[in-house]
């Protein structure tokens, strides 16, 4: 076999606000909700005053529109222009402001994503040199043969960038998977360096699709070697079994040399792009359910014992609702994946449970005043606590608090910025009870096997006090996006 053929197939534009995805991803799509549908123009000036009020440390108008094009239009592809030059929010941004699930996001994107396509103005270039791949499943099926035949658990970076993303004979299908993971075992036989220098120009394509994949949890990458996330073969699998024709967009039936030909295609692009690969289903590539689950055990009078949390199968059993010594034997076969609007009710649940068993630790007779109230209407909160251990002396144990749950789905761990997204009820709430009233930001991160929690709560979230904290209210009102940091807030660390 020869020596591969290198060809810097830049596929993915070199997107802005990278780093910051996984903290402002959530408010970018509720900055794209809150400014459609408007005119072109009208949309640009609104996403432009809206990114600049998010991105801390401001940005200056020519990168904030880098953000909004390269970023999020024509790699996340969170809106669209339809033919009347009227912005639409993209059926993939709002199906991620109902499940708040940032690993199904990512999922959509790689199920979608081909070569050609509107995404590159090199995609002529392309159609002429005969590219034709779709790069996620083409990585995925060589990360799996490397593993299943030869015991190769993980490739590098530079590896899947010189054999598979810049491989030209991979990227216009004349050599197969299997082959090349034959080619890329020969050279590791050999102890044959792999040909690329680590400039950012060579790999920045590469990088950058192995990163959405990291976002999709599809990989994981530690250092450089990258590898196959086995407990997601199902949705693996899934992507697989879609991309199996040539390409769904057809860019060859659009002709680039007539006036006007590329914008034709690219408005055609990115409304096929936008939309999600599985129309009407939003339960598709939804996100598997943790467990944080005690063992079997016999409970003592008063006990109460925590479920698996798995989809919100069942609802917990409180105090009042398990019999003395009683033997509580919860079982699944199998994990269950959340459903839309689901995440939500997982973060809420585990805030209630863990809140009992804090109170109930130290203040056995407040136990009952914790109760989860979220389905309450006109509330605008979703648990209600007392301070007990957390107070300074016996009255301020007994004082009671309200908690809003604000919970997310991610791949990787929260950085520094937050985003809660309160409604007008819950807003007033807050005013009404100031410092008794906290936000707690449950983060759902990694997938259920080795599933990690991180609780933030934020108290007095409309108090002056918090300098740097943003609140910026939609266009109807009905929505506050406030956006804090670690430094406005304190960490949760539950027993």
């Amino acid at each position: 076999m020869n020596k591969p053929e290198f060809y810097r197939c830049a596929f993915i534009v070199r997107g802005r606000a990278q780093a910051m995805i996984n903290d402002l991803l959530l408010a970018f799509a509720f900055a794209v909700k809150s400014s459609t549908p408007l005119p072109r123009e009208k949309f640009i000036e609104e996403m432009r005053r809206q990114i600049q009020s998010m991105v801390p440390g401001g940005v200056d108008d020519k990168t904030a529109d880098n953000y909004r094009t390269e970023t999020l239009g024509q790699i996340f592809g969170m809106y669209y222009y339809d033919e009347n030059e009227v912005a639409q929010i993209s059926p993939r941004t709002l199906q991620y402001i109902e499940t708040e699930d940032q690993v199904q996001f990512f999922k959509n994107i790689c199920c979608k994503l081909q070569a050609p396509s509107g995404m590159s103005k090199e995609a002529k270039v392309f159609v002429k040199n005969g590219i034709k791949i779709w790069p996620v499943s083409f990585l995925l099926k060589v990360l799996i043969i490397a593993k299943d035949k030869y015991n190769c658990t993980s490739l590098s970076k530079k590896e899947i960038n010189f054999f598979v993303l810049s491989n030209l004979n991979a990227l216009r299908g004349i050599v197969s998977p299997e082959e090349v993971v034959e080619q890329l075992d020969v050279y590791r036989q050999k102890r044959i360096p792999v040909p690329l220098d680590g400039g950012s120009n060579t790999s920045q394509h590469s990088n950058e699709l192995i990163n959405l994949c990291k976002y999709a949890n599809l990989v994981s990458v530690t250092g450089d070697m990258v590898s196959l996330n086995s407990s997601e073969m199902s949705d693996i699998q899934i992507i697989l079994n879609y991309q199996v024709k040539g390409n769904w967009f057809d860019i060859e039936s659009y002709d680039l040399e007539m006036t006007n030909g590329w914008e034709t295609l690219k408005l055609a692009w990115t409304k096929h792009y936008a939309q999600l690969p599985f129309s009407g289903d939003n339960d598709s590539f939804s996100s598997k359910g943790g467990r944080w689950t005690q063992n079997d055990t016999e409970t003592e009078e008063d006990d109460f014992e925590e479920i698996p949390k798995v989809g919100l199968a069942k609802e917990p059993k409180t105090v009042n609702q398990v019999s003395t010594k009683e033997k509580i034997n919860y079982k699944y076969p199998e994990l269950v994946k959340i459903k839309a609007n689901e995440i939500g009710e997982v973060g809420e649940q585990y805030v209630f449970i863990k809140e009992q068993k804090r109170v109930k630790s130290t203040h056995l007779k407040e136990l009952n005043r914790v109760k989860r109230v979220g389905n309450t209407k006109g509330l605008g909160y979703d648990v209600h606590s007392v301070f007990a251990g957390m107070a300074k002396n016996q009255s301020e144990s007994q004082k009671a608090f309200f908690i809003e749950v604000k919970s997310e789905f991610k791949p990787l761990p929260p950085n520094d910025t937050f985003i809660a997204n309160l409604t007008a009820n819950e807003f007033k709430a807050a005013a009404q009870f100031t410092d008794i009233f906290y936000i707690y930001k449950v983060f759902l991160v990694g997938p259920a096997e080795y599933q990690k929690i991180y609780v933030f709560s934020l108290r007095d979230p409309l108090s002056k006090n918090h300098e740097g904290l943003k609140i910026i209210p939609d266009k109807d009102g009905e929505i506050y996006r406030i956006i804090f940091s670690r430094s406005h807030c304190e960490e949760i660390k539950y027993a």
